[in-house]
């Protein structure tokens, strides 16, 4: 149907062209200035909804990055309040791919509370919250690679993954070579 549309108007300005160039230019051109205009307008709304989007959830992130950078539990009183909070907030603002990454950090967070090992599992989850955040807050993590966004304040993460990785690497070859496996 849109393309008959089209058909039928280019139609009729080619047949217009033939008999009256000057007005067929002056449509041309209002009909450009408008859909400049409406391009320009909507992405002006679109800037603007996401700066709404940046504005209400920023300080809410960084809230976030200062309670689990300070050590603080928050499964014990107004820190549990403020993850409920956040969780609702999230529902109702962040991204999909903020929202995921906050689920798999939690789940390896409390697998890590059950288990109490050294498992660098919940430190990668935290990282990739932490690339998701920056998405939704309009940054790129180009030119970032795994580990960047943890060795700024966490500055041993490296030899602490090193080491775990290595420590499962020889726990799982003393299984193969005793027969064993899992």
């Amino acid at each position: 149907m849109a393309l008959a549309i089209v058909g039928v108007t280019l139609y009729i300005l080619a047949k217009a062209a033939t008999e009256e160039p000057s007005v067929v230019a002056a449509l041309v051109t209002a009909a450009a200035t408008g859909g400049a205009l409406i391009y320009q307008r909507n992405l002006e709304n679109k800037r603007e909804v996401s700066r709404l989007h940046r504005d209400q959830l920023a300080p809410r992130y960084d809230a976030l990055f200062g309670k689990l950078t300070s050590g603080a539990d928050l499964s014990k009183g107004r820190n549990q309040a403020f993850i409920s909070d956040f969780q609702r907030k999230l529902i109702l603002y962040a991204s999909p791919e903020v929202v995921a990454a906050w689920v798999t950090f939690v789940r390896f967070s409390e697998s890590y509370v059950e288990e109490g090992e050294g498992d660098p599992s919940v430190m990668l989850a935290w990282e990739k919250v932490l690339q998701a955040i920056r998405l939704d807050l309009g940054l790129k993590n180009d030119g970032l690679e795994a580990g960047d966004l943890l060795r700024i304040y966490i500055a041993d993460s490296d030899s602490y993954i090193r080491e775990w990785y290595e420590s499962q690497r020889v726990l799982s070859e003393g299984e193969v070579e005793s027969g064993q496996s899992t």
